[in-house]
């Protein structure tokens, strides 16, 4: 799980995202910059995901224009975050780390 908002300005993106899911019967990998996930388990598939960006910013401005609702809570964007200041931590201290 990785997310970086401080890229530098020839970034193709705003933000930068990953997160992979590794088993022994399959993979999902998400790459927000690449606008891509691949999912493999019997065979490799690609789900289609051109115009992510387009996408998200069309429902934020249904959600702030109405009485729409973004996909995601605010609530989730801070347990995003709290995950990924727990993963530094741990990477520093060597220490397993509770969110």
């Amino acid at each position: 799980f990785e997310a970086a908002w401080i890229l530098p300005e020839s970034w193709p993106g705003g933000i930068e995202f990953t997160f992979r899911i590794l088993g022994s019967n399959g993979v999902i990998d998400i790459d927000n910059t690449l606008q891509n996930i691949k999912i493999a388990s019997s065979r490799l598939h690609y789900p289609p995901t051109l115009s992510w960006d387009a996408q998200r910013f069309g429902a934020f401005l249904r959600a702030i224009d109405g009485p729409g609702r973004t996909g995601v809570p605010f609530a989730d964007g801070v347990e995003c975050t709290r995950t990924l200041v727990a993963i530094h931590r741990s990477l520093e201290s060597g220490a397993v780390e509770t969110i």
